[in-house]
């Protein structure tokens, strides 16, 4: 039988915000066999470590069982909650974290479903070391404890690219920012929202995805508008300025001019042709 005891020590961290990434506070938690955490959320990344002891976590509508050797990885607005599944004490180390770095990491990060990666018992002389340097902190502390997570960060982006579902986004960072832009460019997006979304700066997703497309963001914003007023004007019953209303654009006028410019022809001469064509989209050659 356990002994019915509890130890908790949460230490909070201030570092230089120019040394990422870096954990907000590191912890060493130790449970009596009938204590549960109770339902709450974090605004940032947490991740832990399961020492010992089975646990249930409820994530939203969904339940994880976690072993000795799992980690658990809750994302900002995680609802969720801990509760023991056996008559037994329960441990684990955890850390939380506002910005995951490089870029293409956090992307993999912010796109996969996951939240349980089992047979991680690797990862446990890292999270120790981490809590002992901030428990005892030497010289280099912060340079230290960064490299201590960027290890940790990295073979959980190994678990998640080697998941069949989540290696494209892991992978193509373009793909993800194509997506988005393909639900969203008539609600008027920006290349900082997109950026925002893909967790990368904008210079960085503005290289990657040039790179991989051969396009730039705004081209392929313009790209996708102009693609969906061709099929807009198709239909007789909507006219020109709601169209460009609907695309985001601020004014019928401006609508035509980026209209005209992209396929030479100005939208009332494209509708003209459509109903030449019988619906076939069909512009004489330049």
């Amino acid at each position: 039988m356990t002994n019915n005891h509890y130890r908790e020590e949460c230490l909070f961290v201030r570092s230089d915000r120019d040394i990422i990434p870096y954990p907000i506070y590191v912890g060493d938690v130790l449970h009596a066999p009938s204590k549960q955490i109770a339902t709450h959320t974090h605004g940032h990344y947490e991740i832990s470590l399961f020492l010992s002891g089975e646990v249930d976590v409820n994530i939203g509508e969904k339940k994880y069982h976690l072993q000795p050797g799992d980690v658990l990885m809750t994302k900002p607005g995680d609802i969720h909650s801990f509760a023991s599944r056996k008559d037994e004490d329960w441990s684990f180390y955890y850390f939380g974290i506002n910005k995951i770095a490089p870029e293409d990491l956090a992307f993999a990060f912010m796109k996969t479903r996951h939240r349980q990666f089992t047979d991680c018992s690797n990862m446990k002389p890292l999270f120790a070391q981490l809590y002992s340097e901030l428990k005892q902190p030497g010289f280099g502390v912060q340079h230290v404890v960064s490299a201590l997570t960027t290890n940790i960060l990295y073979l959980l982006g190994r678990k998640i690219a080697g998941t069949a579902k989540d290696r494209q986004a892991y992978c193509d960072v373009a793909g993800g920012a194509r997506a988005y832009i393909d639900a969203h460019a008539h609600h008027g997006i920006t290349t900082k929202e997109i950026a925002r979304e893909c967790c990368l700066s904008e210079s960085r997703l503005s290289h990657l995805f040039s790179q991989k497309t051969g396009m730039t963001l705004s081209g392929y914003i313009t790209h996708v508008l102009m693609n969906s007023a061709i099929r807009m004007l198709e239909d007789k019953n909507n006219s020109i300025s709601g169209i460009a209303s609907h695309l985001g654009y601020p004014s019928p006028q401006y609508f035509s001019r980026v209209f005209k410019k992209f396929w030479g022809y100005s939208p009332r001469e494209c509708r003209l042709s459509l109903k030449k064509m019988h619906g076939e989209f069909s512009l004489p050659p330049k």
